[in-house]
């Protein structure tokens, strides 16, 4: 080809005309939503397992009850949580939006009345602020969003951040206090299992 022939056309399509990969975006879309339904069974299946932890539970102690009254009336919380303990669970656990419920493990039962009350309030902030609802939000949230690794991050991030959160507030609400909250947080610890 010489310099003076003129070169040939190049034909392009105009964008309203090229179409997608219809068999990719399929699978794409496929996979995305076998992902989001592994995640929403896994979230689904963790709810029947604190229910199953809840049907197989006996009732707390006099002492852990009279504790926790003495908790929910200086937070002044709406509702007293239900109170039980189950050996199916290694560290307390709280849950439920409208009828919260406190989880103790049975060998937490035998505890000092210091402890007791450190464990009671620990539990009753994630109460107060909410943290079970906010968490399943998450939680809801990365079903759809899980392909996103920031939002596994965040997941993570909130759920020790409202620990954190739970904790500096005994600590400010009662900061003479503060010293023996870090030696049985430290306690605590060393007791739970990996």
């Amino acid at each position: 080809m010489s310099l003076t022939e003129p070169s040939p056309a190049i034909a392009w399509a105009p964008l309203s005309e090229v179409k997608p990969s219809r068999s990719l975006d399929s699978w794409l879309v496929l996979a995305w939503a076998a992902g989001a339904a592994l995640l929403i069974l896994r979230l689904l299946t963790s709810q029947v397992m604190l229910w199953r932890h809840r049907c197989h539970s006996t009732e707390a102690s006099h002492e852990w009850h009279a504790s926790l009254l003495e908790i929910v009336a200086s937070l002044r919380l709406r509702r007293t949580p239900h109170l039980a303990q189950s050996s199916r669970v290694q560290v307390p656990m709280t849950w439920g939006w409208l009828r919260p419920i406190i989880l103790l493990p049975e060998q937490k039962c035998s505890v000092s009345a210091e402890e007791r009350r450190f464990v009671l309030a620990h539990e009753c902030q994630h109460i107060r602020r909410h943290d079970a609802a906010w968490l399943t939000l998450a939680h809801a949230t990365l079903c759809l969003h899980w392909v996103n690794p920031l939002a596994w991050w965040a997941v993570r991030r909130l759920r020790l951040a409202q620990e954190q959160s739970c904790d500096d507030s005994i600590v400010s609400s009662q900061p003479e206090e503060a010293t023996r909250y870090a030696d049985f947080l430290l306690h605590t610890a060393k007791r739970v299992p990996n």
